[in-house]
């Protein structure tokens, strides 16, 4: 299928654009290189933080980094404990409810 599309594209004849067109798409540019410093510097992105700004806020999140990393962690043995008593009953529950339901068939049974 991308055969078919190459061979299609490669046989099509290219045409040239007027010089007229790319002297004008190349000179609405305003290469920053090719003018001088003084407009250089005020062709600085509109919607760019200020630099104080943007260190400050990473200054912000190298604390939080570092307090994370400092904070001990919690451990989790209590919750554990706790799910295996609840699983202990569910499971004792089970084997009395068993073993009632076993008791009522076997002695109506004739």
């Amino acid at each position: 299928m991308n055969d078919d599309l190459e061979t299609k594209l490669q046989s099509m004849r290219r045409s040239e654009l007027p010089a007229a067109w790319k002297a004008e798409i190349l000179g609405s540019l305003n290469l920053p290189s090719t003018l001088p410093k003084s407009t250089r510097k005020s062709l600085s992105p509109t919607l760019a933080p200020p630099r104080w700004l943007a260190w400050s806020m990473a200054g912000a999140w190298t604390l939080v980094l570092i307090l994370n990393l400092l904070t001990p962690a919690t451990s989790p043995a209590p919750s554990s404990s706790i799910a295996a008593e609840v699983s202990t009953r569910a499971l004792q529950l089970r084997r009395e409810m068993l073993q009632s339901l076993l008791a009522t068939n076997f002695s109506h049974t004739p």
